[in-house]
Order: structure tokens, then sequence, then C-alpha cells
């Protein structure tokens, strides 16, 4: 039989729920902007999300119907899918697209969480993957690599392809995207809960390679870890230059994150960036000094029980923990090729149907 909660658990739930709730507001992008120096992460614009605004998006989202996710449907993005969407549409994509079109291409987000949990569902998946995964496939060597390098190289197409997803230039498909989110349903139906809004928040799109990417993990002002963001990706300038890799994050930290940071934020993650770094190192040696790079915060999160921990996922405590001679920072770089075991059902699906229209159209 199937076990039921109690009472008890229930409780628990929903004081755990609230737990959380209150960290994520307490690190929206609002609470810790002020703090970063501009020259220091993404030019950035503010589009003020209202109660009416909130509950437009939440109501739009409840009402969707199944054919609301299908491609072709997504893709008209003249035809509203219902009254809801169809007011964003007419009320808040005009200004919205105002601000976006001081940037160009951007990415938007609300204060506390992007649309992710969309990008398979948009047109846009099918043909970012589609045309880097042909890339990869037209290279030279391609069928001389071994299945984990294949792997390699279509993992780090897929991850690219979901990036390119939340680049938006349209203001009505960048509300379509929060208007199939769950993951922004939920953010307003917090919003609407604690009567804190927030923003639209767009930013000027930062292009950085992938195996820049790194969550930084900070207690008490003490940079305690960092780990490549994309966990499963063997870099191998990553790997062959990690020390001179550790020596920027820990420059960048003490000299820029740390001091901006300390006086409001104790215990929580930070994900920069080095979006220069194929000017700094390639695979065999380091081309600029450490002390000379220039990496980017892409956002603050709290560090809690659900965080993201990359490299360090299953042994974080022990691992991160204070202990008699452990010396802060660790930091952890992938030094293997990994499998696509690890990818969810719903991943491998997305990219076998991409796969096979490729292979189809190169037979």
């Amino acid at each position: 039989m199937a076990h039921l909660p109690s009472a008890d658990d229930e409780e628990n739930y929903k004081k755990l729920r609230a737990e959380i709730q209150k960290k994520l507001i307490d690190t929206d992008f609002e609470q810790w902007f002020p703090y970063i120096d501009k020259e220091d992460t993404a030019p950035t614009k503010f589009f003020a999300i209202t109660r009416e605004i909130a509950e437009t998006i939440l109501n739009a989202n409840k009402a969707l119907t199944p054919d609301c996710f299908e491609t072709t449907r997504i893709g008209d993005i003249n035809t509203p899918f219902n009254k809801f969407e169809k007011e964003l549409f007419d009320n808040v994509a005009p200004g919205l697209q105002s601000v976006m079109n001081e940037f160009g291409p951007c990415f938007i987000k609300t204060s506390s969480m992007s649309a992710k949990d969309v990008v398979f569902f948009l047109p846009s998946f099918r043909t970012n993957y589609g045309n880097l995964y042909r890339s990869e496939k037209e290279k030279v060597g391609w069928k001389e690599m071994s299945k984990g390098e294949q792997n390699q190289a279509k993992l780090l197409a897929f991850t690219e392809a979901c990036t390119l997803c939340l680049q938006f230039s349209d203001a009505k498909e960048a509300l379509r995207s929060f208007v199939l989110s769950q993951r922004t349903a939920e953010g307003m139906e917090r919003a609407i809960k604690h009567e804190e809004y927030g923003n639209f928040i767009v930013r000027k799109w930062m292009p950085a390679p992938l195996d820049s990417e790194f969550r930084l993990f900070v207690h008490e002002n003490v940079l305690r870890g960092a780990s490549q963001y994309i966990d499963s990706y063997f870099s191998k300038r990553i790997y062959n230059n990690r020390e001179e890799v550790a020596k920027a994050i820990t420059r960048f930290f003490r000299e820029k994150l740390g001091p901006k940071l300390h006086a409001e934020f104790k215990h929580y993650a930070v994900d920069i960036c080095i979006p220069k770094l194929y000017s700094y190192v390639d695979e065999d040696r380091v081309l600029v000094p450490a002390d000379e790079w220039e990496l980017k915060v892409i956002e603050v999160n709290p560090w809690f029980e659900s965080t993201g921990m990359c490299l360090f996922s299953g042994r974080a405590e022990e691992e991160l923990e204070e202990k008699e001679g452990r010396e802060f920072p660790i930091i952890k770089v992938q030094d293997k090729l990994v499998s696509l075991g690890f990818m969810s059902k719903d991943w491998k699906n997305a990219m076998s149907q991409v796969e096979s229209q490729v292979d189809a159209e190169q037979d």
C-alpha cells in the first residue's frame, strides 16, 4: 500500500516550501545586482511585473491545453493560446519590446528564475540542435571518433542548443516561453502570495564558452569551493590548465565578489563565466596569465538543500565543511569523458528525434 503523508508530514513540507520560497526571494536578482560592479556582469534593464501581469501569466498558464505544447502552435506567435496570453501580447509586449530593442538579442528571466524548463517545446530547439549536430557530423574526423568522443560532441551541441533557446529578440516569443513554463507559474504564485512581483530582467546576450561556466560556493565570505557548472563536460583546455583557472576564480572572488557581497550575503552560490577563455588558454598552454583574465557574474543563488552542487553532488557537505588542515577553495573540474547515461529520458528523446531527421537528410 502506498504511504500516505501524515498531517505532520504535510506541515513539515509546507514549512520546507516556505523556507525555500523565502531563500529564493532573498536572492532575487534585485537583491544582489546593485552590489556588483556593472563591468563585472552583463548590461541589464528592468521591466516591472505588476500584480496584474503576474496574475495574467499565471492564468494563461493554467488555461493551457495539450495542443498548446505542439511545435506548430508554439511557433505561431500571431495566434494567442488563450485570452490571457492575448492580454499579455496586447498590453505587455509593446513595452517589453522597447526595452529589449536597447540590446538586440537578449536573455530574459523573472526576478528569481528563467523559463528554461520549456526549451524542448520551442521550435528553436529543433533548429539549434539540428544545426549544431549537423555541423559536428560534417567535421573531419567524426567517423574516426570513439563513441565517447561523439557523445561528448553531441552533449555540447545539445547544451548549446538549449542555451540558445533562451536568446530572444521578440517580446511575444519571450512572453510565450513564460506562459508555457511551470517554473514561471510557480514563481508567479510565490510573487502573488508574498506581494513581491519583481521584474522581467532583460540582459544583453553575453556569449561564453560552455566550459567557462563555474558555480562558486561561499560561506561567511570564504570561497569554499568551485565546480564546472556543466559537470559532464570534459574540457581538455580546462583540465590541462586547471591551476590557472583556479587562480583566476580565486582572484575574482577575493578582489571583486567577496568584498561586494559580504555585507548582504553569508551563505550562497554564485555562477560566473570566462567569456574570453579561448583567448586565455588553449588545450596545451596558458596564453594570458590568470591575473589578467576577465570574469563575469551570471547570477547569485541561494545555497541550500536543493541547490545544484555540480561536481560536489552527493558529498558536498563532507567536502566543503571546515576541517583542520583543509584549505579552501576546492576547485573541481571534470577529468574524464562522461557517458550520456545521466541524461533523462526526455532529454534523450529530444536529441534522438532531431538526430534521426539530420541522419536521414545525410543518407
